[in-house]
């Protein structure tokens, strides 16, 4: 049972994203997604719905991590800069108005989303079928790498998958 339902999740809904992408866009999908999550962690006796705030991050854990996204940042930046510099700040010189919008919204509704799904949500549910914690982890950011597809890129790929290790094993 749990098999089906994780290949359904993890890997149809990606697969249907990619192959319908006229249908849908794939950020559309996450919001109700982890409104149906809420309401599932609520329902779990032991949970505790503060848990979907402070996820289980301590304070220094949030500050290694923002020292590590800076580092990632200016990785990024210098990556641009040599590889691709016709492409740096494309998109606030193209559409300022949807920079601006995803610098308020993708925090919040993307990455949040994807951090209830990808770990908290996956690490709960499944954690009886992958019953060593480095299952769940490759689980997680092979998962987690998977749903990038929607983005027709290797790289993105690739990043998300080791972003993904980080990420669940935090």
């Amino acid at each position: 049972m749990y098999s089906i339902e994780f290949t359904l999740l993890f890997f149809g809904v990606p697969l249907f994203l990619f192959f319908e992408g006229n249908f849908i866009h794939p950020s559309s999908v996450l919001l109700p997604i982890l409104i149906a999550l809420i309401l599932y962690f609520r329902k779990q006796k032991e949970f505790k719905s503060r848990e979907l705030i402070k996820l289980g991050i301590s304070k220094n854990m949030w500050l290694k991590q923002l020292l590590a996204m800076l580092l990632i940042r200016v990785f990024l930046l210098i990556y641009v800069l040599i590889f691709e510099p016709q492409n740096l700040f494309n998109l606030p010189k193209a559409n300022p108005a949807i920079w601006i919008i995803m610098l308020f919204f993708y925090p919040i509704f993307s990455a949040y989303g994807q951090e209830v799904v990808y770990r908290k949500f996956l690490f709960i549910r499944y954690q009886k079928f992958f019953q060593k914690k480095w299952l769940l982890i490759f689980a997680s950011s092979i998962t987690f790498s998977f749903v990038h597809i929607v983005y027709f890129s290797i790289l993105s790929l690739v990043l998300t998958f080791f972003a993904g290790i980080y990420l669940a094993y935090i």
